[in-house]
């Protein structure tokens, strides 16, 4: 495994509870295919049933990926996330007082995608931890970064497990595609928590929160 990545045994808490709305949201984004019209990287508002709003509301859609709505992703933010996922304060609270690493965002983030995700680099946001919404991952994700400022270019794969988190850096190019035998249609979806904090910074304070056990106790 590359110095990039690192997969831990942590389960965000109440991913099974929010998994059929989730669902729901997916379902209406990449097969209804109700805001296929949107531009990338523009805001708009909505309520929990996803229906647009005309001012704005405590839950942010945006879809981020010029090319095909295939292989673009769409970023649900937003306060209003907090009442479906309460859980998320004590986390994002955790981070900022005990491992002194910033959340990226002032709220939770979900992103939902289809099996095949463009490659791309996060847009300012160096570190992202991520757990699978849906379970067992339906497509294998690359790295794509090159060791050692060498000219050789590596491709290393990974995949979203349950019970298990995802702590990457997304200043490198990442993506997803399908497996085989695997539609590239089939959703997904991934609790997110970037961070404002390098990936090296990241993993040394979640290592150690790790080995000393306290982060069992609050994930």
């Amino acid at each position: 495994m590359s110095n990039r990545l690192k997969h831990y045994p942590i389960e965000f808490k109440g991913v099974s509870e929010i998994a059929p709305m989730i669902k729901k949201w997916s379902s209406l984004l990449y097969e209804d295919r109700i805001y296929e019209h949107k531009l990338d990287g523009i805001d708009f508002f909505v309520d929990k049933d996803l229906k647009e709003l005309s001012s704005n509301s405590d839950i942010i859609i945006t879809k981020w990926g010029k090319q095909s709505l295939d292989t673009c992703f769409h970023c649900v933010t937003g306060y209003g996330l907090y009442e479906i996922l309460p859980w998320w304060k004590t986390m994002q609270e955790f981070f900022i007082q005990d491992l002194r690493i910033t959340p990226w965002l002032p709220y939770p983030c979900i992103l939902i995608s289809t099996a095949n995700l463009r490659r791309h680099t996060d847009k300012g946001r160096p570190t992202a931890f991520n757990y699978p919404i849906f379970g067992m991952d339906t497509c294998t994700n690359h790295l794509w970064y090159d060791e050692n400022s060498a000219d050789e270019e590596y491709d290393e794969t990974y995949t979203y497990e349950s019970g298990n988190s995802i702590l990457i850096d997304t200043s490198i190019n990442h993506g997803g595609f399908v497996l085989q035998d695997h539609s590239s249609e089939e959703l997904r979806a991934i609790c997110n928590m970037g961070f404002a904090e390098t990936f090296d910074i990241c993993k040394d304070s979640i290592d150690k929160a790790f080995e000393s056990g306290i982060i069992s106790k609050i994930l």
